[in-house]
C-alpha cells in the first residue's frame, strides 16, 4: 500500500522535480557565467565604478562588465532553495 503512494507521489510531482533540477543547472551556469566574467574584469583591469556617472559610463561601454559588477548573473541563484522548500516531504 504505501509502495502504491509513493509511487503515485513520485509521479504526480515528476515536472516540479524536473523544474527544480533545472533551475539548479541554470543556478550553476549563471555562477559560473559571474565567476568567469569577473575574472576576465580583473584580468583586463577594469575597476568597480564609485559614482552614478560612472556606473551609467560602464554600462554604456561595456555591458557584460557592467552587469556582472552588478552582480546581475547571481540573482537565480536562490531558485534551487526556493524549489527545494515547496517539494513534497518523504
Amino acid at each position: 500500500m504505501n509502495q502504491t503512494k509513493d509511487a503515485e507521489t513520485s509521479e504526480k510531482f515528476r515536472g516540479l522535480f524536473k523544474v527544480g533540477g533545472a533551475a539548479a543547472l541554470i543556478a550553476v551556469l549563471f555562477a559560473v557565467t559571474q565567476c568567469v566574467i569577473n575574472w576576465a574584469g580583473v584580468a583586463a583591469s577594469i575597476p568597480v565604478p564609485s559614482t552614478v556617472a560612472e556606473w551609467f559610463a560602464l554600462l554604456q561601454s561595456n555591458r557584460l562588465f557592467g552587469l556582472a559588477a552588478l552582480t546581475f548573473f547571481e540573482v537565480p541563484s536562490p531558485l534551487p532553495s526556493l524549489f527545494q522548500c515547496f517539494s513534497p516531504s518523504t
